[in-house]
């Protein structure tokens, strides 16, 4: 972990000298073979990185549907599957779970298993390549210097490269849509949320927002909806017709109980003092939240930047690589909360030596607004000078 922390300095200071030529889009003092030169070379740099614990779940929910069983009817302690295990298979988190990922994601697991088998490196590699995809896209939308704030972002750098989280395959659907919104595309728009949706579930309100805007057409609403539905619609046909039933989407005691460096939840707990924490009344909390933030949010933009900051203080379980949500959309509008929380979210891995020293998975009080704080005070900092500027967090 010190050592970790130590690049993450390393990285942050490049990062920091960054923001002045990003703030100014001034492309001339960020010539192409610097910026990608740098892109690059930081992402091989990390590929040899010891990865999260998250990337043998991938490799093993892969392994499961080739072997011929679903991940959402076993979990990985399952003794159906004890002739599949390997020897990293005690590296995967949660055995106990069945898996908590879409089925769309999981068709790609499997594609990727069946190509790529255990080889991590090579999985990075396709995370990596999803990731660069995005640093092009939004280059050509936004110029090279305002994407330094996404391109050298030390969370991105590690959660892909280092990491070797799949992120970078939510975000990649997430900018296309985006950019075919802006192009008045608004079939492709919501049929690339719909795969996002098919990554991770915490899209789904993004397409409920798409359809808003055309709440005066309701045939042309219907038909976003139909859109962004149809790709998890298809992956869940496969998964229902190869194994004659879903399963469980999504293991609903561990939803229901997670929690670890969370910020509005634990807030809210020090007021109500349970006797024991859990998420059932969070719902509540987000809603309003994240239905408030969408609704007054005309630029598509705005609403995936305000959606993603108000879904991270309102999850119940946080990690570091769930920050990189933002850092595409602060590329385009320069939010200071989220450049700092790319900085700031390296004191989650100072949970990591605590847990090692004490045995106790918890930052303390000091650390968690360490962690916080400066993404909320420069979210707020960003969202009132945008106000004064006439923009607004509707803009």
């Amino acid at each position: 972990v010190p050592w970790l922390l130590a690049a993450a300095a390393v990285m942050g200071a490049g990062y920091v000298l960054a923001w002045r030529p990003a703030l100014r889009s001034d492309d001339v003092a960020t010539p192409a073979w610097l910026f990608w030169g740098v892109a690059v070379a930081a992402r091989v740099i990390l590929l040899p990185m010891e990865p999260g614990d998250d990337v043998w779940r991938y490799l093993w929910e892969g392994r499961v549907q080739l072997g011929g069983y679903s991940p959402f009817h076993y979990a990985p302690l399952a003794p159906e599957l004890s002739s599949l295990r390997t020897e990293w298979w005690g590296a995967i988190n949660h055995p106990d779970k069945t898996t908590i990922y879409p089925p769309l994601l999981q068709l790609g697991f499997r594609g990727l298993a069946a190509t790529l088998g255990d080889a991590v490196w090579a999985w990075k590699l396709v995370f990596v390549a999803a990731d660069l995809a995005v640093c092009g896209l939004l280059a050509r939308r936004l110029g090279r210097a305002a994407v330094l704030l996404f391109a050298w972002s030390p969370i991105v750098l590690y959660a892909t490269a280092g990491g070797a989280h799949f992120e970078s395959l939510l975000l990649l659907p997430l900018v296309l849509a985006w950019l075919a919104w802006e192009r008045n595309r608004r079939g492709w728009a919501a049929l690339a949320v719909g795969v996002s949706i098919g990554v991770k579930w915490i899209s789904a309100p993004l397409l409920c927002w798409m359809a808003w805007q055309e709440r005066r057409r309701p045939l042309r609403a219907a038909g976003l909806l139909a859109a962004g539905a149809l790709p998890l619609a298809l992956s869940l046909f496969w998964f229902w017709a190869e194994f004659g039933s879903l399963g469980e989407l999504w293991p609903g005691e561990f939803v229901a109980k997670a929690r670890g460096m969370d910020f509005l939840p634990w807030l809210v707990d020090l007021v109500r003092r349970p006797i024991e924490a859990t998420n059932e009344w969070l719902p509540w909390l987000f809603f309003p939240l994240a239905g408030a933030a969408l609704l007054v949010a005309r630029r598509f933009v705005t609403a995936l930047e305000a959606y993603f900051a108000v879904l991270l203080v309102c999850l119940p379980s946080v990690h570091p690589w769930y920050f990189v949500w933002l850092a595409p959309w602060a590329a385009a509008t320069g939010n200071l909360g989220a450049r700092l929380l790319a900085l700031s979210g390296f004191v989650y891995f100072w949970v990591w030596r605590t847990h090692e020293l004490s045995g106790r998975w918890d930052m303390g009080v000091a650390g968690r607004l360490l962690l916080w704080l400066p993404f909320v005070i420069g979210c707020g900092w960003s969202w009132w000078a945008a106000r004064r500027r006439g923009g607004a967090l509707t803009g």
